[in-house]
């Protein structure tokens, strides 16, 4: 079911809680799913969401490589590994019209459950891998400004050297 993005700073600032594998968690990342596909037909090119994006307190994302791809749900994803460092550009669908360039690992090792309860380990890179390490940013209640080395739309830096080391 397609459930609308939140903006609420104070839900999106709230870290999630480990997600079991159930029939409740399933269908939250189809709910996910659900509203992924829904903004990509409404034109909004995002390729991510985490769960408290859509008002949901568990840890799960869903990614896909490319707009209209196959989806990756991730229940509890963590990064296990880091390789190299890259000056990103994000944006992210609950700071509508804002972009944030982020330094983020290129490559990064997560760990995390499929919808089946296993546990799996899988290397991603370059932009996959800034967007990954982004939802998993969410689920830990990091909003992308906290990171950010620079606002395009407002041009400032971040207030606290600490908000970005967080």
């Amino acid at each position: 079911m397609n459930k609308p993005i939140s903006t609420d700073v104070n839900l999106l600032k709230t870290p999630t809680f480990v997600s079991p594998i159930n029939e409740n968690s399933i269908r939250i990342a189809q709910d996910l799913a659900d509203t992924l596909m829904y903004n990509w037909a409404q034109g909004r090119v995002s390729c991510s969401l985490s769960a408290n994006q859509i008002g949901e307190r568990e840890s799960i994302i869903v990614v896909c490589e490319k707009i209209g791809g196959n989806i990756i749900t991730m229940f509890n994803p963590q990064i296990k590994e880091k390789r190299e460092e890259m000056d990103y550009w994000e944006d992210n669908m609950c700071r509508p019209k804002m972009l944030f360039k982020n330094q983020r690992a290129y490559e990064v090792l997560v760990g995390f459950q499929d919808a089946r309860g296993h546990s799996q380990r899988a290397w991603f890179s370059g932009k996959l891998a800034g967007i990954i390490q982004q939802e998993i940013d969410n689920l830990n209640g990091i909003l992308p400004e906290e990171r950010a080395l620079v606002c395009m739309e407002c041009g400032e830096r971040p207030k606290k050297q600490s908000m970005m080391q967080r």
